[in-house]
């Protein structure tokens, strides 16, 4: 690795480094990260069609503690912020070389929202709230927090990994239509709650967890994302979205969120409601995605798992035009196009005590953050993060 870095730093030159600051070296070859760059910036330019909006700068300034770091766009990547913020990957050029050094070649690449202070104050106001409720989140591997946040002219940027792989929901949706095999679950779920139980140790909740806020990077790592740092990636397709009878997906931390913060009308939240969501995310990521038409029908499945100590093995759907038959339907994991016929899933037993536990009505019995990490599920769990992503690379 540190070769193959030190490969890749030797091609880039001062002045793509550095930009007109520094005077290019002529003995030195263009780089490729000319290549990667330039032609993905008028990409990006070609993006900028609301001509009522001031043009995106190509090139982002951030004159904060490490001098003057850069941040050059290069195309779109997805969206942020439910769909209202364009995600850009960024080429990270630091004001002195030698930072490179201490950088993984992954870490060079990061994604970027930015966003302009007046046309969109909404917009505007609801990133900059999110950037304030990250600063608050201490650092941990398991945490996908922002790198930084500045502004320049007139934009704020928020800078934050690039997990190139996406989030889970995003796999899931290309790769396991029918549900994650039941081991890259319980990775995904353990990577997350390493970084859950990190949080709740410093006295935070998270609020959000859902399959969208896990993420997956090549490097390998898995990371729990906050709402100043999900993005979609362009290819995603929320397929919900044509079907207005299903709840959305995108905010099924809300729509799906523990019985005590509805009751108390989304003003009490607490380190227990953080481990429903757990729950929650682990029947989206086994059966690919909670599809329900209502509340009631979530809260009828779920008394539905309490009750038999079990999860569902067959996926039921309505049959689309009687709304009656679809309510009855969805009262278990739903799917979108009934005529697709799928598998029965089959769990083990500890997955679905696993699940059971989250799901547990009384806030007060569910488990910790670390006590599930302590379960025989996990300390018995094989595969590793870089198994996971070697499955992944050979479905792709």
């Amino acid at each position: 690795m540190a070769t193959n870095r030190k490969a890749f730093l030797e091609t880039l030159s001062l002045q793509e480094l550095f930009g007109d600051d520094v005077a290019p070296d002529p003995k030195k070859k263009l780089s490729p990260i000319k290549e990667w760059i330039e032609p993905s910036t008028e990409a990006a330019v070609k993006e900028q069609d609301d001509t009522s909006t001031p043009p995106k700068p190509m090139v982002l300034l951030d004159r904060g503690v490490n001098g003057r770091d850069r941040y050059r766009i290069m195309h779109p990547i997805g969206t942020g912020s439910g769909g209202s913020l364009q995600v850009y990957k960024a080429a990270y050029i630091a004001e002195h070389s030698a930072t490179y050094q201490s950088m993984a070649v992954q870490d060079i690449f990061v994604a970027v929202k930015y966003e302009s202070i007046d046309p969109e104050p909404d917009v505007f106001m609801n990133l900059k709230a999110q950037v304030e409720k990250n600063g608050l989140i201490p650092d941990h591997q398991n945490l996908m927090g922002i790198r930084t946040a500045f502004f320049y002219e007139g934009f704020m940027c928020v800078v934050f990994p690039l997990m190139e792989l996406g989030s889970m929901r995003s796999i899931m949706a290309t790769q396991f239509p029918d549900g994650m095999p039941e081991e890259c679950i319980l990775v995904a779920l353990r990577e997350a709650l390493k970084g859950l139980s990190f949080i709740h140790a410093k006295g935070h909740v998270h609020k959000e967890i859902t399959a969208g806020h896990i993420f997956f990077n090549g490097k390998p790592e898995i990371k729990l994302a906050f709402s100043a740092s999900v993005f979609d990636l362009n290819e995603d397709e929320d397929q919900s979205s044509s079907l207005s009878s299903f709840l959305p997906a995108a905010s099924i931390y809300d729509w799906a969120a523990a019985p005590e913060v509805l009751e108390s009308n989304h003003m009490e939240y607490t380190r227990e409601a953080d481990i429903w969501l757990i729950g929650i995310t682990a029947l989206e990521l086994a059966y690919g995605g909670l599809r329900v038409m209502n509340r009631e029908a979530l809260e009828t499945m779920v008394t539905k798992i309490n009750l038999k100590k079990k999860l569902p093995k067959k996926v039921k759907k309505g049959r689309g035009g009687d709304l009656k038959a679809d309510k009855i339907a969805c009262l278990e994991p739903s799917w979108i196009d009934p005529t697709v016929q799928f598998k029965k899933r089959k769990f083990s037993k500890g997955f679905q005590n696993l699940v059971v536990k989250c799901l547990n009505l009384d806030p007060t019995k569910r488990p910790k953050a670390d006590e599930l990490l302590q379960c025989e599920i996990f300390t018995d769990l094989i595969m590793s993060v870089s198994a996971f992503k070697d499955l992944l690379m050979n479905k792709i």
